[in-house]
């Protein structure tokens, strides 16, 4: 984990790629991070993905509201490459169709979005493909999925169409407040090359999905 300012709590885990979640030495306990954010208003709670290592993540229990949850408009920044703005759309569109309670339409104006996906370098973070910022306290969606442009895969392979699909309806997930678990197909601690194979959500997800943010 990593402090990214007073308001941003930096809670450090997860996919990977033959790869599992890690996080930075010098943190406080969870309870201690809770603790802190309970205290902040409104606070932001981010899911830095990252290879190698051991996963640790607080549980956090805060999901957006089912208000927001029905109006999510997404940006797409230039700055993102055309393969990340496939898997951006696609997942987009599947977490639409997963609930009536979850509905997100992709806005050319970045003034209208309520959830912005851009892509930039992030030093120190080269085994980190993405970043995700979790609700706020107040009910609105995580507002930001950063991608990495400097992430370097193992063995230096290129990230495969599913693969990035895959992150990046995970990292929607987080925006929406889902926690790594591993019920969910795609919310899980730890990512491998099987996941290349990743049909999409299964009956299990849209079940888990709609438990949160019903029909």
């Amino acid at each position: 984990m990593k402090l990214t300012n007073k308001l941003n709590v930096l809670v450090i885990a997860c996919i990977a790629m033959v790869f599992t979640g890690c996080q930075k030495d010098e943190i406080k306990t969870v309870e201690e991070e809770l603790l802190e954010i309970e205290q902040q208003e409104p606070t932001k709670l981010q899911c830095h993905h990252h290879l190698n290592g051991d996963t640790k993540a607080a549980t956090w229990s805060r999901y957006a509201s089912h208000g927001d949850a029905k109006n999510v408009k997404y940006f797409i920044a230039s700055s993102v490459s055309s393969a990340w703005s496939t898997a951006t759309v696609k997942a987009a569109k599947a977490w639409s169709n997963s609930t009536n309670g979850i509905k997100m339409t992709r806005t050319f104006s970045k003034s209208s979005a309520n959830l912005v996906i851009k892509e930039g370098p992030d030093p120190g973070w080269d085994s980190s493909p993405a970043v995700a910022e979790f609700p706020e306290s107040n009910g609105k969606i995580g507002d930001e999925i950063r991608l990495n442009s400097t992430y370097v895969n193992p063995g230096n392979a290129a990230l495969t169409t599913t693969t990035r699909y895959y992150i990046m309806t995970h990292e929607m997930g987080h925006v929406f407040g889902f926690q790594h678990n591993n019920v969910m197909s795609f919310m899980k601690y730890n990512f491998t090359d099987a996941d290349d194979t990743w049909g999409g959500m299964n009956a299990t997800d849209k079940r888990e999905i709609r438990t949160q943010f019903p029909n």
